[in-house]
């Protein structure tokens, strides 16, 4: 009687420390966003509406939204109110300058699917603040470009300038692999397997069909094959996508037959000359991340490269997400996506770009990526469009607390 008793005492404890109150107090606290232009992304523009945010969650939107008494109002007049930005591909929390370059980018092999992102995020990185203040509250965090296999990326919801801690949305987002010159410059300079694009994509083609073979095996694989299984298994059913870098169109069109050939979720990143494949890409439902405008036309594989090719890509029938690679300059975001508007692409497809079709790529929609009752709190107020005018983010609330204002 004594032990059960003792067993009980511990139980109780336990669940003191680590159930969370479901409401009342600092634990579900209550905001209120009024007034202003609210681009909800999934469900239309309300003019002079109002969020309210309950423990994290968006509780309502919408224009007759009573706003509860004893609630904290942030009072949004002629402001825009926007779903928090996506960042669709970036290396955040792993660069650092003055330390040799950081820690996204492992060079010593050509196939590296088994390394993990959330082993270097360092949740302290100054970049993560710097962008959140540009309204970017989530953002793709993956491994480097250079090693033929480079990594498992995850989807990250970024800390503020008021709040010390992020939080992984989710891990494993994808695996990423890179065609091109990433890998021919650097192993083709040390004279080392894979130098040529044929080699590159034989390495890739067995990789895949071992990890294959290995799931298939009905016998215990080796430690290997079960590494392998482990960092491309749930890529190879299907569970998370393959995360390409390809700008030129041959190799797009390689990484093509290799999706199909495997029965791959692809995902293009970069994509200079994606627009010629665009048939292509729209028929198997291939997204492509566009971007950064720091690659813009830099190298002679990204020459293809064009200001409308996300107009040409979204009106062909495919779903594109931008990537500003916020690190590098966090407000490259929201410039790539003016430029794409200046240049054909409507508005409310930008800001699907900047926002839903991200999440939706990632597998995260249910949570982030529009204004909706239920989802978390992701909320950005700009002093104005700043698709359309010169404009600065006034606040950024991060899963229903204001994480940067000014």
């Amino acid at each position: 009687m004594k032990k059960r008793n003792t067993v009980l005492w511990a139980a109780a404890v336990l669940a003191f420390l680590f159930v969370r109150p479901t409401g009342g107090g600092e634990a579900d606290p209550l905001l209120a966003v009024r007034g202003g232009r609210i681009i909800t992304v999934s469900g239309g523009v309300i003019e002079n509406g109002v969020l309210l945010i309950r423990g994290g969650r968006l509780e309502a939107v919408g224009r007759d939204v009573a706003v509860p008494p004893g609630a904290e109002v942030i009072e949004a007049a002629g402001a825009v109110i926007t779903p928090g930005l996506i960042d669709a591909f970036t290396h955040l929390g792993m660069e650092r300058p003055e330390a040799g370059g950081g820690d996204y980018d492992e060079s010593a092999k050509a196939v590296l699917p088994q390394l993990r992102v959330i082993d270097a995020i360092d949740w302290e990185n100054e970049d993560f603040p710097a962008a959140c203040s540009e309204g970017v509250t989530s953002a793709l965090s993956a491994p480097g470009e250079g090693a033929l296999l480079s990594g498992q990326s995850a989807l990250v919801r970024l800390p503020g300038h008021s709040s010390g801690s992020g939080e992984t949305l989710r891990f494993p987002a994808a695996v990423h692999a890179n065609l091109g010159e990433a890998a021919k410059l650097r192993f083709g300079s040390r004279n080392q397997y894979p130098s040529t694009r044929m080699g590159a994509m034989a390495l890739l083609r067995q990789t895949l069909l071992d990890a294959r073979q290995a799931m298939e095996s009905k016998t215990g694989p080796d430690r290997a094959a079960a590494a392998a299984v482990e960092s491309l298994g749930p890529m190879l059913k299907g569970e998370m996508p393959l995360v390409v870098r390809a700008n030129r169109l041959d190799d797009i069109l390689t990484a093509v037959r290799l999706a199909d050939e495997f029965g791959l979720r692809l995902v293009i990143n970069h994509g200079a000359a994606a627009f010629r494949a665009a048939s292509e890409l729209a028929e198997r439902k291939i997204p492509v991340l566009v971007g950064p405008l720091a690659d813009f036309r830099s190298t002679p594989e990204s020459a293809a490269d064009s200001l409308e090719s996300a107009v040409r890509l979204q009106r062909a029938g495919v779903k594109i997400a931008f990537q500003g690679n916020s690190g590098r300059r966090p407000d490259a975001l929201l410039e790539i996506a003016r430029l794409a508007v200046a240049h054909g692409l409507p508005e409310e497809e930008a800001w699907r770009a900047l926002t839903l079709n991200a999440a939706e790529i990632f597998s995260v929609d249910g949570r982030i990526g529009s204004l909706e009752a239920g989802k978390d709190a992701d909320v950005v107020i700009f002093s104005a469009d700043p698709l359309r005018e010169t404009a600065v983010v006034r606040t950024v609330i991060s899963r229903g607390r204001i994480v940067f204002s000014r």
